[in-house]
């Protein structure tokens, strides 16, 4: 088993032809389905196997997977993950900001479930190459995420620019086997 993998139940939210989150991003408005926010992700018995088996999954040789509840607890949960992760892979110098961009992205999924017919879980999967972590979080609802440029005096409304600022790359996309969509973020040490 791979350093740092924890059992996985899921399939990784990114489109099995691109192999990769930048490609599957380009190709998400074809993806795009409205009425998907009423149905459930299908989970097939066999997805941890097809997780395993992913190209893209190669390119990372530390990962790690949770599921966790729509619920305020999920965002200090996956903090403490992400820095005693880090820690463990020795690259800690990289902690503040990845644990960071994990509470915005985190919080944003909680708050998309919280907004849907079912309450689902959020999936979150860290990743690292050992130069770059890959953080990716998956919510149940399709709406695209949304960058505004919030006022000097707003309380909120700052997680997408703290994302955008804080990594060298991120993105969102449709992922065709669970719906729903998949918000990633690249830190580069």
């Amino acid at each position: 088993m791979t350093q740092g993998v924890h059992a996985v139940h899921t399939v990784m939210p990114s489109a099995r032809t691109s192999g990769t989150l930048a490609e599957s991003a380009r190709t998400r408005d074809r993806e795009f389905r409205p009425n998907a926010c009423a149905a459930r992700p299908r989970m097939s018995s066999d997805s941890a196997s097809q997780f395993q088996r992913m190209s893209m999954w190669d390119e990372w040789p530390r990962q790690s997977f949770l599921e966790l509840g729509a619920l305020a607890g999920a965002v200090p949960c996956a903090r403490l993950h992400t820095r005693q992760l880090l820690w463990e892979w020795k690259q800690s110098e990289l902690s503040e900001v990845v644990e960071l961009l994990v509470s915005e992205l985190v919080t944003n999924a909680v708050k998309a479930n919280r907004a849907m017919e079912y309450l689902l879980p959020v999936r979150f999967w860290l990743l690292s190459d050992n130069a770059r972590i890959m953080i990716v979080v998956w919510d149940a609802n399709p709406q695209p995420p949304m960058r505004v440029d919030p006022s000097d005096e707003a309380e909120s409304g700052r997680g997408l620019v703290l994302v955008e600022a804080l990594s060298k790359q991120w993105d969102w996309h449709v992922p065709p086997e669970l719906g729903g969509k998949a918000v990633w973020a690249l830190v580069a040490s």
